[in-house]
């Protein structure tokens, strides 16, 4: 059978739809929603433990940066990875992901100090969004996200800002 006609047999046969909630990422591992599946906009939310006020290592999904997979449900409604903060289980994170619903997702970390000193352990987290691209592997250039404002909602252009006024200027702030 060539490539071709075994192709034509497998078209339409499978389902992937997938739940709203999942570990789509392409960078680093968390946990994705996608809102829209035509849209094809994701949103991730990723934890990364560290040692406080040290050189942290995000838990890149390209190369080993010190997370493993490590239970999940078979519905993937469950996740949980191991992030080694200090190698051979001296000092880890257990990062959980529970999907609530549609809606939500609960994210609990459970961390684990086994040497014989205290360590202050810090777990950074990072949101982001991601746009599809054109030609895939992000190559080509981004399409135009599609905004909706409530009904009582007003666009403002960022250039027409004049000024950005903030609560509360902090010493760092500049």
């Amino acid at each position: 059978m060539a490539f071709d006609e075994a192709f034509d047999l497998l078209r339409g046969s499978h389902d992937l739809r997938l739940p709203s909630w999942g570990t789509y990422t392409k960078r680093y591992m968390g946990i994705s929603h996608i809102p829209d599946v035509e849209a094809g906009l994701r949103f991730d939310v990723s934890v990364f433990p560290g040692l406080y006020r040290r050189s942290v290592r995000p838990p890149n999904v390209l190369w080993e940066s010190g997370y493993h997979p490590w239970e999940a449900a078979p519905d993937l409604s469950f996740v949980r990875h191991r992030y080694e903060v200090i190698w051979k289980d001296h000092l880890y994170a257990d990062v959980d992901t529970c999907r609530l619903d549609d809606e939500g997702v609960l994210i609990w970390a459970h961390c684990v100090n086994a040497t014989d000193d205290p360590q202050n352990l810090a777990l950074h987290w990072m949101a982001s969004l991601h746009v599809p691209a054109l030609g895939g592997r992000g190559s080509g250039p981004l399409q135009v996200a599609r905004s909706q404002l409530p009904d009582a909602g007003i666009w403002v252009e960022a250039l027409d800002c004049a000024a950005l006024s903030l609560g509360h200027e902090g010493h760092r702030a500049n």
